[in-house]
């Protein structure tokens, strides 16, 4: 009568285990004796199998709270198996058609109220499992004490206990066709131990946000978004600042909201936040999509975090990889015995270039999954954007393949076309749900239309990472500068590309690792030319349409390269030059968000005008219009030229804004006091080593 219970192969214990009528029937594997408490009473149960099922019939009616069953640790808990089950018939059809948007509310341990009990309710997602069963801190993690009940053909499994056992560890076994069992680690947890360890934890989220005012505040629609100044410091927490004492988010949130207002950052983006194993992949192989990792802190801790940034005016953009996903056989890989998450083929379900698996497209659960976490992170935890991760490797079936095999799309092609509508689904449905949320995409592809709108045909991301920009601004920087004429076209191709989509123009964390140096190493020439370089191209890029991102470590000129087990080497900011520079930084940042023309118009192709461009001296001149008519100039050699003539028509008028040669900030102090205008034909300027010279026009 109970071999399905001792053979793993039991979808709906609770037909043979809880109360039926006067009987109620308890499983405890290897146990000879058990007792169960009947109001005040310590009842022994009768052995009715000698595996560890017991039985006990009461003298008379019992309701299903009218007896309670005990923990090894003592404590007690109603019958999990007299409950009636959670999930609802909505979340089972939404979740099987890809639609259901909000499945951290369905699956996972979570802490609510369920027939007037406060408990919590677990519930795993695993369709090709014959049984799986709880195993934690509360049943001494074995497996026979509390199996799962199946909910329907939803793949679901379900358990309530009638207790809140808050930061209570746990996993699931899950029991395969083929006879064998894996141990796994809950992919909807809030919480997880630890690394290197690897149980998931129950979480109680209790922090209330008290960030109405930045809520308030958000634009109602995608146009307000790209119209605002949008300054982004890329970031890794856990290499930051150290000597402060103990890592952690809510130490975090306030070091880091008073360094970026003085530096006058708009918002941070923080490399992979959710839950991983290895430090050594900077958070880019996840096994918790759906909790912050516990490195830091927990669910509360990092709701604090992104609550103080807000009530400081800083916007939080996270890092997110739904691409792909670690090996490790206790989160995600083969879930229920076979690929789940992952594609189910030989050679297409691996990456690669990171040896990780690639998440199917084609199964609307998994595509649900992965939609739930973008709305997690956005919906219950405020986030402000997500960059999505490595875009042209989830777009591209022969992605990194390089002559090896591959399977091509149904009409032969190299796209993923299930890969393609999850995009589109993902970014259609944060633009309807959330559309002040900034979507950027890390795509160094030529997919077209990437930041068009999907009702017209495009991804619909916000933005778009312009690696194309970063690439050929630091190949033209690292150039002598004797030699820059001959590749000034090369610089001046970003500028054709420019408009083509929405751009955001990345100084990142990928030029400054695997041997590319720091960026103020690759600058030619001595160390004074180095920083002359380096105030060029910060204000290059801040001048230059798109918006704005740096990785931390730029703003001191960190030497070496950055080191994800190290915190930033702040002691430079002792030395003068280092000082000079971070001033700099400091200066242009406030420069950018006090003239609305350097990001009102930064996706508009008529508010760019070429001016100038003098190919032998490597100077450059060009017009942004906006609030105000600004007038740029960069001169890419170090030589001075006094009495410089750019032609330069409709100029009544002009007024130096900006020059980078100024003396606090390391430069030599030539600056245009009066500029000399030849009406309608141009103006004569004075022209600073390795500078850039933004003016006002009337």
């Amino acid at each position: 009568m109970y071999n399905e219970l001792f053979e793993h192969s039991c979808r709906n214990p609770e037909m043979l285990l809880g109360l039926k009528d006067k009987t109620v029937t308890i499983l405890a594997p290897n146990r000879k004796e058990l007792v169960f408490l009947y109001g005040r009473d310590v009842v022994a149960a009768t052995m009715v199998d000698e595996r560890g099922v017991f039985s006990y019939t009461f003298s008379e009616e019992v309701g299903k709270f009218g007896y309670t069953l005990l923990f090894p640790d003592g404590a007690s808990y109603f019958d999990p198996y007299n409950f009636s089950i959670i999930t609802s018939k909505e979340d089972e059809y939404y979740f099987a058609q890809g639609v259901h948007y909000t499945l951290f509310e369905v699956l996972g341990a979570k802490i609510l109220e369920h027939e007037g009990i406060l408990g919590t309710r677990f519930s795993v997602w695993a369709p090709k499992a014959k049984s799986v069963a709880l195993i934690a801190d509360c049943n001494s993690f074995e497996a026979g004490y509390h199996p799962m009940r199946r909910i329907g053909d939803s793949g679901i499994w379900e358990l309530f206990f009638s207790k809140p056992l808050e930061g209570m560890l746990y996993k699931y076994a899950v029991y395969s066709d083929t006879g064998g069992v894996v141990y796994k680690t809950d992919p909807m947890a809030r919480g997880y131990e630890l690394r290197p360890q690897t149980a998931a934890r129950v979480c109680k989220e209790t922090f209330v946000f008290t960030d109405e005012a930045w809520m308030k505040n958000k634009p109602a629609v995608k146009h307000e978004v790209l119209s605002r100044p949008i300054n982004v410091y890329e970031m890794h927490l856990g290499s930051w600042k150290r000597s402060s004492g103990e890592i952690n988010y809510r130490t975090l949130a306030h070091l880091l909201a008073e360094y970026l207002k003085e530096m006058s950052f708009t918002h941070v983006e923080i490399l992979p936040v959710c839950e991983h194993p290895l430090d050594e992949s900077w958070g880019y192989q996840v096994t918790g999509y759906f909790a912050p990792t516990s490195r830091y802190g927990n669910y509360d801790d990092f709701a604090y975090f992104v609550n103080h940034l807000h009530e400081n005016g800083i916007g939080v953009i996270l890092d997110w990889t739904p691409g792909h996903f670690p090996a490790d056989g206790f989160a995600l890989r083969e879930f229920d015995g076979g690929p789940l998450y992952e594609k189910n083929h030989d050679v297409m379900r691996w990456h690669p270039e990171w040896d990780t698996l690639i998440f199917d497209y084609e199964k609307p659960e998994v595509v649900a999954f992965l939609l739930s976490s973008a709305f997690f992170w956005v919906e219950k935890l405020h986030v402000d954007g997500l960059r999505v991760d490595a875009v042209q490797s989830i777009l591209y079936l022969d992605y990194s393949r390089h002559g090896t095999a591959w399977v091509p799309n149904q009409y032969g092609g190299p796209e993923d076309l299930a890969a393609i509508e999850f995009l589109k689904h993902l970014n259609s449905m944060m633009a309807k749900r959330s559309a002040s949320a900034i979507m950027i995409a890390e795509d160094a592809s030529l997919y077209p239309s990437v930041t068009i709108p999907t009702y017209q045909g495009g991804l619909g991301f916000d933005l778009k990472w312009n690696i194309g920009w970063m690439n050929d601004t630091l190949r033209f920087f690292v150039k002598d500068p004797v030699y820059r004429k001959y590749h000034l076209q090369e610089l001046l191709n970003t500028f054709t590309e420019v408009f083509r989509e929405k751009y955001i123009l990345p100084l990142s964390h990928d030029e400054v690792v695997h041997e590319k140096k720091h960026l103020i190493l690759k600058m030619p020439l001595d160390m004074w030319h180095k920083f002359g370089h380096m105030r060029l191209c910060y204000s290059y890029a801040m001048c230059h349409p798109g918006k704005k991102l740096f990785f931390m470590g730029i703003e001191i000129a960190q030497i070496e390269e950055w080191d994800p087990h190290k915190e930033l080497p702040w002691h430079l900011l002792q030395e003068e030059n280092h000082r000079k520079w971070f001033n700099f930084v400091k200066y242009m940042n406030r420069f950018y968000l006090s003239e609305p023309t350097l990001w009102q118009t930064d996706f508009d192709p008529g508010s760019f005008e070429w001016v100038h461009q003098h190919v032998d001296r490597s100077i450059i001149a060009y017009i942004r219009r906006g609030e105000k008519r600004l007038f740029f100039v960069h001169n890419f050699t170090p030589m001075y030229y006094e009495n410089e003539f750019i032609p330069l028509r409709n100029a009544s008028t002009i007024r130096e804004l900006l020059n980078t040669d100024g003396m606090d900030y390391g430069g030599g102090g030539v600056m245009n006091a009066s500029i000399r205008i030849e009406p309608g034909t141009g103006v004569w300027l004075t022209l600073a080593p390795l500078s850039s010279l933004i003016c006002e026009l009337d």
